[in-house]
């Protein structure tokens, strides 16, 4: 039995389920009441056969596809999982890496490609653009990184990009005066 066959049959079960639920259940005075008392009712036992069916259509398809029952699936532990090998670095090489400035992720990354333990903690950052006193100096002056940065692309000397201050610009306002 294909996919495709167990989902028409329980499709065309459940319709007929339905069905009979509309037409007498609605007007049923034990309605809302405990299941137990429409146990003498011929439509539960006819809704009942049918809940029966579409169960047997469910192992019907799993029996012939193999897959194993839900049930089973909750009775077996829950393995615990590996620690990597990245993980088990980690927690050797933190104290290093921490002090050279070198984060987990960063750690990781290195690790993933190729890198031994010692050379991911100890390898330095890559160089930066500017010195922290550069930057310091920027930012006293009102002007961001990314500003620093954008002027020295242009061809701006480092120390013009640092010093010269923003020019604030003015908004235009409408032709008439």
């Amino acid at each position: 039995m294909d996919r495709n066959e167990a989902k028409a049959k329980r499709k065309k079960l459940g319709l007929q389920e339905r069905k009979l639920t509309e037409k007498h259940c609605d007007k049923c005075p034990n309605k809302g009441q405990d299941v137990t008392a429409c146990e003498g009712c011929p439509i539960f036992s006819k809704i009942t056969n049918i809940g029966k069916k579409y169960i047997t259509v469910t192992r019907q398809y799993r029996k012939a596809n193999q897959i194993k029952e839900i049930d089973d699936s909750i009775i077996e532990p829950v393995k615990q999982r590996a620690k990597s090998v990245v993980g088990l670095a980690w927690h050797e090489w933190k104290q290093t890496a921490q002090t050279h400035g070198v984060s987990r992720a960063l750690f990781s990354a290195r690790m993933k490609t190729g890198m031994s333990p010692q050379t991911a903690a100890t390898k330095p950052l890559q160089n930066r653009r500017f010195t922290n006193e550069q930057i310091c100096t920027a930012l006293s002056n009102g002007l961001s990184y990314v500003t620093i940065i954008n002027r020295v692309k242009r061809g701006w000397s480092v120390e013009d990009a640092i010093t010269v201050p923003a020019q604030k610009r003015t908004r235009q306002k409408g032709l008439n005066p």
